[in-house]
């Protein structure tokens, strides 16, 4: 529990005066940065084992990886906490809106995991920020759903014999 909280401290900005709701929402940023931005390096390359990826897909997961784990980087260098939220937010957008066309479309769990952005944005911000980060995310999936559906885009899913195991 030491190591956590040394962990966290060093990304919390020198002279943080802010309130308990305030730095627990620092410390969720950092963890969410640390945990995800590991997951994304990890997953793909379990997950480059099984399917090959293209150099597309590994820079969009790099890409998702970078943004999360440089949001605890940027709030020690003092980056105002906003746009550091909106960073990784936006990075992790980025990331699933470019690989949810190549990894299976919207019936896959990178489409669930789109439309749970507005509860980060949530807890890292406001309603009003969740609200609009709820309208970005879902927008863009059901563009990705409108357009599947109408035929006039094929998702390619290299996972369809692997579906399960990497769902799991």
């Amino acid at each position: 529990m030491e190591l956590l909280k040394r962990i966290t401290n060093y990304f919390i900005p020198e002279g943080f005066s802010g309130d308990d709701d305030e730095k627990r929402r620092i410390t969720f940023l950092i963890w969410l940065g640390l945990i995800v931005g590991i997951n994304y390096i990890v997953s793909l390359s379990l997950i480059k084992l099984i399917v090959p990826l293209t150099p597309f897909q590994m820079a969009m997961g790099a890409f998702g990886a970078f943004a999360n784990i440089s949001g605890p980087f940027l709030l020690r260098r003092r980056l105002p906490y906003f746009w550091t939220a909106q960073w990784v937010l936006l990075g992790n957008i980025f990331c699933f809106g470019t690989l949810l066309p190549v990894m299976g479309g919207v019936t896959t769990t990178l489409g669930v995991w789109m439309c749970s952005f507005p509860l980060f944005a949530l807890i890292l911000m406001d309603w009003k920020q969740s609200v609009v980060w709820g309208a970005i995310s879902g927008s863009i999936a059901l563009a990705f759903a409108i357009l599947e559906r109408s035929g006039q885009f094929i998702p390619v899913n290299p996972f369809a014999v692997a579906a399960p195991i990497v769902s799991f």
